[in-house]
């Protein structure tokens, strides 16, 4: 295969150097979507003694215990999908075109190098990014050159459940979380066929997670022991059911699409090789494939956009609770007004002054110091 050989003759000293600092050692990819369970995956297979880099994404509001990604492979990860002209939040055909697997095959390299420096001295390193999902070609081709191999696990969740939390999260529509949590798995899938892999449930992992972390070990010959006590005791403190983010039914006109390719990610969680289930889930790929050409540059624009009133809303919530009489007076207004919204419920004391707003006029020279240039007001 000319491609395949010119991709390796591309990586070059960095496939030899991740060859060699990786030796025989297995690699773990965790593959998902964002707010399928990665997290509470990766973080459990970290308790039972797989190896994360020193330096990782930092814990926020909406995963307090983490999210176990590698800052130098999301970043890494970020530059190629800058280079293919995307961001992580775009959605487009499964398949892969000839100028995005050119950036891919180009990207290797970096790949290498960067996966042989954050885990060079790991027994059983474990990689985590949703990005690596939709990226799976140029990951492949570096992974497959360890001697060791790698092991695949795409975590899902129910499509209703993620969408909901990415809405909030992130202030998608219904449509493009939908839209995002097709094409992230679907590729994920189709990226992984043939390959060391196995599909988990992420309400299955939080509900049982002894026996999960067990049947991956056996499926993948992975050297986890679950049922060691101390293990038991340490996943029993790490996983709880709130690692899961609030889940309820948010419809979109590609939720039936959705629903079926969910059923079938069940039975390959069970029966790794139905050929029925794969059979439909290429009929089921084919079938977004055909519409999502059409939605991707709408999506985008729009997100783009919600996620600069989100900034700005999220911005407003801070600035609310900070002293300075103007600024709380100004922003009150504005909620009332409609033009901001904030993400997250009022306190009381903020609310009344909400109201009071609403029911008068911002003083004009209130108007001309938040629109001007500056605002000299310390606490605004």
């Amino acid at each position: 295969n000319r491609a395949r050989e010119s991709l390796a003759t591309g990586v070059g000293r960095a496939i030899f150097r991740c060859f060699h600092e990786m030796g025989q050692r297995q690699l773990i990819v965790v593959l998902g979507m964002h707010r399928c369970g990665t997290s509470a995956l990766t973080g459990a297979l970290h308790v039972m003694g797989g190896d994360l880099p020193e330096n990782l994404l930092p814990g926020s509001e909406e995963n307090t215990k983490g999210y176990f990604e590698p800052q130098a492979i999301v970043e890494r990860n970020d530059v190629i999908l800058r280079a293919m002209g995307r961001e992580w939040f775009d959605v487009g055909p499964t398949a892969f075109t000839q100028e995005d697997l050119a950036v891919l095959r180009a990207q290797a390299a970096p790949l290498a190098e960067t996966l042989a420096s954050e885990y060079g001295s790991a027994a059983l390193p474990i990689i985590k990014d949703p990005r690596i999902s939709v990226l799976l070609p140029a990951w492949k081709e570096v992974t497959q050159t360890l001697p060791g191999g790698a092991a695949f696990i795409v975590a899902y969740r129910h499509p209703a459940a993620v969408s909901k939390s990415l809405g909030q999260r992130n202030d998608f529509t219904p449509v493009h979380c939908v839209a995002l949590w097709l094409h992230c798995l679907l590729r994920a899938e189709i990226g992984t066929r043939g390959l060391k892999r196995a599909f988990v449930n992420a309400n299955t992992l939080v509900s049982d997670p002894i026996a999960e972390l067990d049947r991956l070990g056996r499926v993948l010959d992975l050297p986890l022991n679950p049922d060691r006590p101390e293990v038991r005791r340490a996943i029993a403190k790490f996983i709880e059911p709130e690692l899961l983010h609030p889940s309820g039914a948010t419809p979109s006109v590609l939720s039936a699409l959705a629903e079926n390719v969910f059923r079938q990610l069940e039975v390959l969680s069970q029966t790794p090789d139905s050929a029925e289930a794969l059979a439909r889930l290429d009929e089921l790929r084919a079938d977004f494939d055909a519409v999502a050409p059409f939605m991707a540059e709408a999506l985008h624009d729009l997100a783009r956009a919600r996620g600069e009133q989100l900034r700005v809303n999220k911005a407003a919530a801070k600035w609310l609770s900070r002293p300075g009489k103007v600024a709380r007076n100004y922003l009150a207004y504005r909620l009332a007004d409609g033009f901001l919204r904030l993400p997250v419920p009022l306190p009381s004391s903020v609310q009344d002054r909400v109201a009071r707003a609403a029911k008068k006029r911002a003083p004009a020279d209130v108007i001309r110091k938040w629109t001007g240039a500056r605002a000299k007001d310390s606490g605004g």
